[in-house]
C-alpha cells in the first residue's frame, strides 16, 4: 500500500479550537494540525475535515503525499469541496481567491503542478500557499523549521530553468517534409488485435477512396503489398522491450535492455503529460504529449520542447509521423484529416 503522509491546514490568522484536531500556527495566516494522523483511516480524517470546514469561516486545506511519488490536495469551504488536485482530476481555478491571491496567480499554480520532480513541486506549492505542507511531528519542537513565507524566489528559478530549455529548443527544429490528405489505420475495421511496426492502411483521401497498405519509411509513406502487411504482425504497439512506465502523481520511466546503452537501468521522472516514444539518430530520447515533443539527452535532461500538429503515431530515426482527424478509429471520410511527417534537425 505504501506510506502516506497527510496534513491539514486552515487559512486563518486566529487560533482554532477543535475537539478532534489540535492546531498551531507555524506560518503567518495559517493554522496547521499537529494531531497525529498516521494511524487514522482516510474516512475519519475526511469526515472531520468537512466537519471543521462547516464550523470555521475559512478554507480548509487537505494535503497528502504517498511514497514521495503521488500527491493530491483539496480545499473545503462550508463543508463542501471547493477545489481539488489529483492525478485523476484537476479543479484549480478557485484556489487563488480562496487564499487571498489575485487572478494572475492561476497560471503560476498550473505551471507549478507541471514540475516533474515531486519534491520541487511541493517546495513550489509551499512558497505559493505560504505554509509548510510536510509538518513532520519530529519538527514540532523547532517550529522555525516549519515556517514558510509567500514568495516567488523558487518559482522564478523554476521558470528561468524552463525558459532555458525552451531557448535551447531553438537549436532543434521539426520541419514538415511530407504531408498527405486522408487517414491511417493499424488494420481493417474490427481487426485490431495485431499490428505491424511502421505499417498502416492508408486511405480516405476522398469519399470513394479505398484503404491500401503502406510503410512509414522515414521521409515518406511507401506502398507495400497486402502479403507484406499481413505477415509478421505483433500483438500490440507498446514498446515493452525499451520502456517500463510507472504511473502515478508523478509518472516515471525505467529504461530496459533494448534502450541505448547510456540509458539502460536508469529511471527518469516524466514531465507532466509527457511519455516516452523513441530515440532519434543521436540516441536522444523523444517524449510525446498533446502539446508536441520534448527531447532528452543521455543525462536525462530535457534540452528542447517542440510543438507539432496532430497526434504523434510513429517514429523512424529523426522522422515523426502525426495525424489529425479520426485516424485509427473513424473509418469515414473527413475532409480536414491530414497526415504529416516531421524531420528533427539541429540548427
Amino acid at each position: 500500500m505504501g506510506t502516506t503522509f497527510v496534513s491539514i491546514h486552515i487559512y486563518e490568522n486566529n487560533a482554532i479550537e477543535d475537539s478532534f484536531f489540535k492546531f498551531s500556527s507555524f506560518s503567518d495566516g495559517w493554522q496547521t494540525s499537529v494531531t497525529d494522523l498516521s494511524e487514522m483511516d482516510f474516512n475519519t480524517i475526511f469526515k472531520n475535515v468537512k466537519r471543521i470546514s462547516k464550523t470555521c469561516d475559512a478554507p480548509v486545506l487537505w494535503f497528502s503525499v504517498n511514497d514521495s511519488d503521488y500527491m493530491d490536495f483539496a480545499f473545503y469551504v462550508k463543508g463542501k469541496l471547493s477545489a481539488k488536485y489529483s492525478f485523476e482530476s484537476k479543479n484549480l481555478y478557485g484556489i487563488p481567491g480562496l487564499i487571498g491571491l489575485g487572478e494572475g496567480n492561476k497560471k503560476r499554480l498550473s505551471n507549478i503542478l507541471q514540475a516533474a520532480d515531486i519534491d520541487e513541486r511541493i517546495a513550489l506549492l509551499e512558497e505559493y500557499f505560504g505554509v509548510c505542507l510536510l509538518p513532520f511531528p519530529e519538527c514540532f519542537a523547532t517550529p522555525e523549521i516549519l515556517k514558510r513565507e509567500r514568495s516567488d524566489r523558487l518559482y522564478l528559478e523554476y521558470t528561468k530553468k524552463n525558459k532555458e530549455i525552451m531557448k535551447a529548443g531553438a537549436s532543434i527544429a521539426a520541419k514538415i517534409v511530407a504531408e498527405y490528405d486522408g487517414k491511417l489505420f493499424a488494420n481493417v475495421f474490427g481487426e485490431h488485435e495485431t499490428v505491424k511496426e511502421h505499417c498502416f492502411l492508408y486511405g480516405y483521401k476522398d469519399e470513394n477512396d479505398q484503404l491500401a497498405p503502406v510503410r512509414f519509411c522515414g521521409g515518406a509513406l511507401e506502398p507495400i503489398t497486402a502479403e507484406e502487411f499481413n505477415t509478421d504482425r505483433i500483438p500490440d504497439r507498446i514498446k515493452q522491450d525499451e520502456f517500463e512506465i510507472k504511473f502515478g502523481g508523478v509518472c516515471s520511466v525505467t529504461f530496459k535492455d533494448k534502450s541505448p546503452e547510456a540509458y539502460v537501468g536508469k529511471t527518469m521522472n516524466l514531465p507532466n503529460g509527457y511519455f516516452p516514444f523513441g530515440f532519434d539518430s543521436k540516441e536522444r530520447l523523444v517524449l510525446f504529449s498533446e502539446r508536441g515533443i520534448a527531447v532528452v539527452n543521455k543525462n536525462l535532461e530535457i534540452i528542447a520542447k517542440v510543438s507539432l500538429k496532430g497526434d504523434i503515431d510513429d517514429m523512424v530515426d529523426d522522422y515523426i509521423l502525426t495525424t489529425t482527424g479520426g485516424s485509427f478509429f473513424a473509418y469515414v471520410y473527413e475532409p480536414n484529416a491530414k497526415i504529416r511527417i516531421y524531420q528533427l534537425t539541429d540548427k
